[in-house]
């Protein structure tokens, strides 16, 4: 009945311990998420991989080789197609069906080997040189658009929402009491590429869209968890569920 008692004893002792560490753990997150930042890029970030493509078979393919050309091009066709159209779910599906039927079309009527021998004949050929003249001109507007996403981006701190525009010398601050958030897919392709997406804030009777987020949702979790261990912004639990219409989304 001793033992049990001072044992009793030692717990109770514990807890004032327990509590602090705590509280000196919740105020060590809140020391690490001070700020947020939140940056919207231009569709020109998603050339990476063309960039990439261009630096390696500058380097690597021979000079004059149509092959090694042919494939640099491809990819380059295939990052601007990603570029210029966005492929929701539904759109995926539908062109994917579309060039299954068109595959098995052109297989079913033999037309496989007409078709080889027509590509056959087309023989780009490039140059080490030109690999790196793609790389630096879209390695150029990469840059370019990284620079402005940091000069014109959105802050989130203690109950304040900031949209800092550098440039223009204009800081736009909002109450950050009642934020809510969401992110959303556009494009699976440009997910894949960068996991890019699209985040959406309604700061009070603002709604604001912010395209060509990188990470998207790895910066949304971001902000669920400074939301959850600051206490700030929303007035409930829900701020991450919530739907809203961004039909007039800026």
């Amino acid at each position: 009945m001793a033992e049990a008692n001072r044992m009793m004893l030692q717990n109770v002792s514990k807890l004032p311990e327990e509590a602090d560490a705590t509280k000196r753990e919740q105020l060590d997150v809140n020391k690490d998420l001070k700020k947020i930042t939140v940056r919207s890029h231009t569709k020109v970030i998603y050339y990476v991989p063309t960039v990439l493509a261009a630096i390696f078979f500058g380097l690597q393919a021979p000079n004059g080789s149509s092959g090694w050309s042919s494939a640099f091009l491809s990819i380059f066709f295939l990052n601007t197609v990603v570029v210029l159209f966005d492929f929701n779910s539904l759109r995926t599906l539908f062109l994917t069906l579309v060039f299954s039927l068109i595959g098995l079309t052109i297989w079913h009527f033999g037309w496989v080997g007409f078709l080889s021998s027509s590509l056959a004949q087309v023989n780009p050929t490039m140059n080490s040189h030109a690999y790196f003249v793609y790389a630096a001109f879209f390695g150029m507007l990469i840059l370019g658009d990284v620079i402005w996403s940091h000069l014109n981006r959105w802050e989130f701190s203690a109950n304040e929402v900031k949209h800092i525009q550098a440039f223009a010398g204009h800081t736009a601050n909002f109450p950050g009491r009642g934020l809510r958030f969401q992110v959303r897919t556009v494009d699976v392709f440009e997910r894949l590429l960068l996991g890019a997406g699209t985040v959406l804030l309604l700061v009070g009777k603002r709604k604001i869209k912010l395209k060509n987020v990188i990470f998207a949702h790895r910066k949304v979790k971001q902000l669920e968890k400074f939301v959850r261990t600051t206490g700030v912004f929303a007035d409930d639990d829900d701020v991450f569920e919530e739907d809203f219409d961004d039909d007039d989304d800026e």
